[in-house]
């Protein structure tokens, strides 16, 4: 899972996302086959991480709200979000 914090204080977790990084403006969230399962715009995420100790740390001392998105291996790609 990866665990995104927003610069609004809100946090998105993937829970199909192994990895995450960025690249032309975009934070990219990848599952164990590499593909792509969402994707934010950099300029609205503060940080983000796939440690297990870290995201319990954000989400219990930083997240105003955690919103989870789930992803199946039949289900289409997520969106772009926040584009």
């Amino acid at each position: 899972m990866v665990l995104i914090y927003h610069t609004s204080g809100d946090c998105t977790e993937i829970e199909a996302a192994v990895r995450a990084h960025v690249q032309d403006g975009k934070l990219l969230c990848f599952d164990r086959r590499g593909q792509v399962v969402a994707t934010f715009l950099a300029s609205n995420v503060q940080t983000y991480t796939a440690d297990p100790v870290l995201v319990e740390a954000i989400e219990d001392e930083a997240c105003d709200d955690v919103v989870t998105i789930q992803s199946d291996d039949q289900s289409p790609k997520q969106p772009a979000l926040d584009s």
